[in-house]
């Protein structure tokens, strides 16, 4: 993982404003092989839009494309 993407998940999964709201796992032959995160979240300066954060997106190499 790219190092400035390993800061932004750090930051979004302890912020209590973007609590994870859904997570998926892909599984090949019971082994996990890719997730999927989403986090909520809102812009700054206005509360009432809510907002949904699709990351990390992370994907075993021999399962990429």
């Amino acid at each position: 993982m790219i190092e400035s993407e390993v800061i932004i998940t750090r930051d979004m999964l302890s912020d209590p404003s973007a609590k994870p709201r859904f997570s998926l796992l892909a599984f090949v032959k019971n082994q996990p092989v890719g997730h999927i995160l989403f986090t909520h979240g809102y812009i700054e300066g206005n509360l009432e839009i809510k907002i949904s954060f699709l990351a990390p997106l992370a994907v075993i190499p021999k399962y990429q494309r």
